[in-house]
């Protein structure tokens, strides 16, 4: 199992360097995405993203646990609807905290493929408050930084994997009904 990096290693705030053209395809860049995609295999109950700065790789780059989708430089064009107050604890700090952040219900958000292609997509509710969770760690960003209230809570305790999927899919649910706040009249791949 890879070494997650606990705060207050100070690797963790710093800014994650970009990926180069020369390192698409590289040997390099897919060790470096194969790993994260173990770590998240590894942390499938408790993990819903990583960033590679979070295991000591200092690649802009981060992976939704979803469906491992990876994301290398990304950039956020445009944040879409209301801010709200979120609840998010991270793999790097300690189990059990979870601190407020304020988060949008919708994003558009430029990227590229392991391969190198540009993207540029929306993504709303849940999925979009994960990136921007991942995004912040790209930027040396933790979710307990200045100003943000720590709220002590156990949200998946003891809940067994049929009571989790129970939960991501009820989350699914509610990112269809938020769609149409992110102006999501788009085409399936959710390319703009």
């Amino acid at each position: 199992m890879s070494k997650i990096l606990k705060y207050p290693n100070p690797n963790l705030i710093i800014l994650s360097q970009t990926v180069t053209a020369e390192l698409f395809g590289s040997a390099e860049l897919e060790e470096c995405i194969k790993e994260m995609k173990c770590v998240l295999k590894e942390r499938k109950k408790t993990a819903l993203g990583l960033a590679a700065i979070q295991i000591g790789i200092r690649f802009s780059i981060f992976i939704l646990q979803k469906d491992l989708e990876v994301f290398c430089n990304p950039v956020v064009r445009e944040y879409i609807g209301e801010s709200y107050k979120a609840l998010e604890g991270c793999l790097s700090l300690e189990e059990g905290k979870f601190y407020e952040v304020e988060r949008y219900p919708g994003m558009v958000l430029k990227y590229q493929r392991k391969n190198g292609k540009e993207v540029t997509r929306r993504f709303s509710g849940l999925e979009a408050e994960v990136i921007q969770h991942e995004n912040d760690h790209i930027q040396g960003v933790l979710v307990n930084g200045a100003g943000r209230k720590e709220i002590k809570r156990d949200i998946f305790g003891d809940q067994d994997e049929n009571e989790l999927n129970k939960f991501f899919k009820s989350i699914k649910e509610k990112e269809k009904q938020n769609a149409s706040i992110a102006g999501s009249n788009l085409d399936a791949d959710n390319s703009l």
